[in-house]
């Protein structure tokens, strides 16, 4: 295996013509190309060029220099950090992005999230809280499919006005994440979006998105398909799980997997990061992180504690939080960003020079 690791100069080493060359010639003795580091002895040379952090550099520099038979000898994926995700996509070095998106992405549309003071839970609380305590500490309770039998009259006549008031009072308007993933699918490198909102804006007509490309987890409004807690997903969503991160897929791997604007709390949605294959980069992009390691998403809407594993199309994949993991870190490359999800558009955007109309 080849890696480019660091470059070793011995006194009568004959040189090649270029400026290059003109360059290593001034490097010291046991100098690391790589680090950029003075080594200073053979020992300390090749005992460096052995270690995790030389390595991890070596590999972001050229990962086709190892072979996919070698043991990576270092114990976590590569380093990443919002400069390199930006430098990749605007260079469209990633080829097959999957997009995951919660309420988070529609706050800048004015449609509210769930968690957030002022979201969808409060008001939950605030109406419903005295005559159902235990939304206070559940109100998911309501949106349950379990509840719409139990109290069908409190459900059509009060919950569904609060649930077509998302879809229909806001006349919103497509946020620039959702800009963003279309922007994804015209340079040819999203094969996937993944929401979980039912406001329809991924298919909004001012971004003539292609429909095969979004899948509504948990159904939409505008279709009036709506899937509540304890319903079944559609087969679509079995479906293209399957479909996309096959390692069979004629168009490779998923390369990058961005999360935006959930805490991932629902299964099996929460899931389908953890489809994703080993070296593959993924990104959590949330306004606050810490919400995203609450282990409340591993119990149903009654508060009863799940199995780790869900069945998701033809995988059990584990329900774990694996992004905060040592485990997670083995295996894919990963960053957390604490941002609303437009923020971090607007800085992608900015760093490739970008806007909309080009």
């Amino acid at each position: 295996m080849v890696i480019p690791i660091a470059k070793r100069h011995k006194k009568g080493d004959r040189r090649m013509e270029g400026e290059e060359d003109k360059e290593e010639s001034t490097a010291p003795l046991f100098w690391c190309n790589v680090c950029k580091k003075d080594l200073q002895s053979r020992k300390c040379f090749e005992e460096h060029v052995q270690g995790r952090k030389h390595l991890k550099k070596a590999f972001h520099l050229d990962p086709k220099a190892f072979k996919s038979n070698d043991k990576i000898r270092f114990s976590y994926m590569p380093y990443v950090d919002e400069s390199i995700i930006f430098e990749k996509l605007n260079s469209l070095a990633y080829r097959n992005v999957v997009v995951l998106t919660g309420a988070g992405v529609s706050t800048a549309a004015g449609i509210p999230d769930f968690r957030s003071p002022g979201g969808l839970f409060e008001t939950i609380r605030d109406r419903f809280g005295e005559k159902f305590p235990f939304v206070h500490d559940c109100p998911e309770i309501l949106l349950s499919r379990s509840f719409a039998m139990k109290f069908p009259q409190t459900f059509q006549k009060e919950v569904t006005p609060i649930l077509e008031h998302i879809g229909t009072s806001y006349n919103a308007q497509p946020t620039d994440t959702h800009k963003f993933c279309k922007w994804l699918d015209e340079k040819g490198i999203l094969r996937r979006v993944y929401t979980q909102n039912v406001d329809g804006l991924h298919l909004h007509p001012s971004l003539d998105m292609d429909s095969e490309k979004v899948v509504e987890c948990h159904g939409s409004m505008r279709e009036n398909n709506l899937v509540l807690y304890g319903d079944g997903l559609p087969k679509r969503f079995y479906k293209c799980c399957n479909q996309d991160f096959s390692q069979d897929n004629k168009n490779g791997p998923v390369d990058l997997l961005i999360v935006f604007g959930t805490s991932l709390q629902v299964l099996p949605f929460k899931a389908i990061p953890n489809l994703a294959p080993r070296g593959c980069t993924r990104v959590l992009v949330n306004r606050i992180i810490a919400d995203c390691n609450d282990a409340s998403g591993n119990r149903d809407e009654y508060g009863s504690r799940l199995n780790g594993a869900v069945r998701v199309g033809d995988r059990h994949i584990t329900t774990r939080n694996l992004w905060m993991n040592r485990d997670g870190n083995k295996k894919w490359s990963q960053l957390l960003v604490e941002s609303d999800c437009d923020d971090f558009i607007n800085r992608f955007l900015e760093a490739a020079k970008i806007t909309w109309n080009d």
